[in-house]
């Protein structure tokens, strides 16, 4: 938008100075922003830490690009928070990316780590996940991260359940979805009662090899077809 409008406005010279113009806006915004908190915040530690996160400039994440994290997680979609950790800068995210919520480096870490692996489960439950093993699973990763004594022991944990809660939601998913064709078969059966049918059709109807549907209806069933 800032874009649009600046090569709409702007001399032809200096319309590729877009970003310095959105920029402009961005700062603008802050400084209001700021003003307005440190006209509310009286105690001198608060309006001190404000007046810090504004000189080091930090920036960060924003709401959208958290959705999209927690998304991936709720998707099951494994290859791409995969991705994401390795191509991430882990430890420069966490370091200049997040707010100071303690003096001690290692203590502000797990602070922000703790809250990760809070949001990481219950998008996970978002995704299909049962209630009880996600908040089982933040109990332990939260055991695990009180004897986390590194901020490189703390990084790896927050990967670690990034990975295996997206992975756990990836295998509720994949089961669903064998029950669910488990489900359409035996409709099938029900509606062909009286009609003569191969397995071949009813393989062939799900769009399933037979020899495969056969071993999947008998583990989920307990019976043949």
């Amino acid at each position: 938008m800032h874009s649009f409008f600046s090569n709409t406005n702007q001399p032809f010279p200096k319309n590729d100075f877009s970003l310095f113009v959105a920029e402009v806006a961005s700062i603008c915004n802050e400084c209001v922003m700021m003003r307005s908190l440190l006209s509310t915040m009286t105690e001198k530690k608060a309006q001190a830490y404000l007046l810090n996160y504004t000189e080091n400039g930090l920036r960060r994440h924003s709401l959208q690009e958290e959705d999209v994290i927690f998304q991936e997680i709720e998707n099951g979609d494994l290859p791409a928070v995969e991705a994401r950790i390795l191509a991430a800068d882990v430890r420069e995210e966490l370091e200049n990316r997040v707010g100071k919520m303690a003096a001690h480096p290692e203590k502000n870490m797990e602070y922000m780590v703790c809250i990760s692996i809070a949001l990481a489960s219950r998008a996970a439950v978002r995704g299909g996940l049962d209630q009880n093993v996600s908040y089982t699973l933040t109990d332990l990763f939260l055991h695990y991260l009180e004897n986390c004594a590194t901020i490189s022991d703390i990084i790896k944990l927050q990967k670690d359940a990034m990975l295996i809660f997206t992975e756990q939601v990836r295998q509720m998913k994949e089961k669903r979805s064998q029950y669910a064709y488990i489900e359409i078969a035996k409709n099938y059966i029900v509606r062909h009662l009286n009609k003569p049918f191969t397995l071949d059709e009813l393989a062939e109807s799900l769009n399933l090899n037979k020899s495969y549907l056969c071993r999947r209806f008998k583990s989920e069933t307990g019976v043949s077809i």
